[in-house]
């Protein structure tokens, strides 16, 4: 008996890997994975990579300033600009989710802020 695998079970994995990117490719394009929380990162004839993706959510604090909104995320003292409220908050998103790629875990943990609270409050002055 031989240890190597015949070259019919050869051809039945390759079609089982086959018929997963198959499977993995169209449920990419069609913006399914994102049900699922992976993403396909990289693929070649023979292997696609899949990584679990977190979410979590952020405040974000939008204000005038000038001609541009600025928008903060009090959690990450996180900050970005855009000429509408809509690009603001698109830039802002956009710049928290860098920061958490390529941040490490201590710089995250050290600038994490889990309880953050936006409220208004009156002030009496003369």
């Amino acid at each position: 008996m031989s240890s190597h695998p015949s070259p019919n079970g050869l051809r039945l994995w390759y079609r089982i890997v086959v018929c997963f990117q198959y499977i993995f490719l169209h449920l990419y394009y069609l913006n399914i994975l994102d049900i699922f929380k992976v993403e396909v990162l990289s693929k070649c004839e023979s292997t696609i990579t899949i990584i679990t993706m977190n979410k979590k959510a952020f405040t974000a604090i939008l204000k005038k300033e000038g001609s541009v909104f600025v928008a903060l995320c009090p959690e990450l003292d996180v900050a970005s600009q855009g000429e509408s409220v809509e690009s603001a908050l698109a830039n802002l998103k956009e710049a928290v989710e860098l920061f958490l790629e390529c941040a490490d875990a201590q710089e995250i943990a050290d600038r994490l802020h889990e309880q953050v609270f936006v409220t208004r409050f009156e002030a009496v002055y003369a």
